[in-house]
């Protein structure tokens, strides 16, 4: 499992890699901070079902989460020091509003998952197909399957956020790598990390 790690990130020219292997070797990574999290919602489930409802909502409100840092961060290759922290500041002013706006698009994409993959019609109707992966899923209660989404997607957007607010501020040289590829690559490594290190 390690080597396999120690492998990708020499064939890695991502350095968006390097940076998340970073956080990971604190006391408190991203991965570990996502098994907490999990062991919680585990705790706070009454059975089963609920706890694989829970599941399904926490990861696609994490992953659409987590398209807003996306964008966010592919804004600031563009912008001066300053104009990055005013796009910060914007960021954190409208956090109440993405959260609404994220909230019922998750209500969305859920209740088109739970109805086999047909919706009546909802704000949300447009990017249904972004969780097309998940219905089959669904129907099958893949509770294994959801669990490692879900760590996946919580480490994504733990890491996104201390991307964010605790390393840019003394390594924003990282920025020129802010690529949509980059960042796509990122995601796709954490979450593969994340499903090694389930295993």
């Amino acid at each position: 499992m390690e080597g396999q790690l120690e492998l990708d990130l020499q064939e890695s020219s991502n350095p968006l890699n390097h940076f998340f292997m970073t956080l990971e070797s604190r006391m408190e990574g991203p991965f570990s901070r996502a098994l907490s999290q999990l062991d919680s919602l585990e705790q706070e489930s009454a059975d089963g079902t609920e706890l694989l409802f829970l599941l399904l909502e926490d990861t696609v409100f994490s992953s659409i989460y987590a398209t807003f840092y996306e964008e966010l961060f592919l804004k600031f290759s563009d912008t001066t020091e300053e104009g990055r922290e005013q796009l910060i500041e914007l960021f954190e002013q409208s956090s109440e509003q993405r959260d609404r706006l994220i909230a019922q698009q998750t209500g969305g994409h859920v209740d088109y998952i739970m109805r086999g993959g047909s919706c009546p019609g909802c704000s949300s109707c447009q990017f249904h197909q972004d969780v097309d992966d998940l219905v089959a899923r669904w129907q099958q209660q893949d509770l294994n399957f959801f669990v490692t989404l879900y760590i996946g997607m919580q480490t994504i957007q733990t890491s996104f956020e201390q991307l964010l607010y605790d390393y840019l501020d003394s390594n924003d040289r990282i920025i020129r790598y802010f690529t949509p590829e980059n960042i796509l690559g990122l995601r796709k490594f954490i979450m593969d990390y994340s499903e090694r290190e389930l295993v």
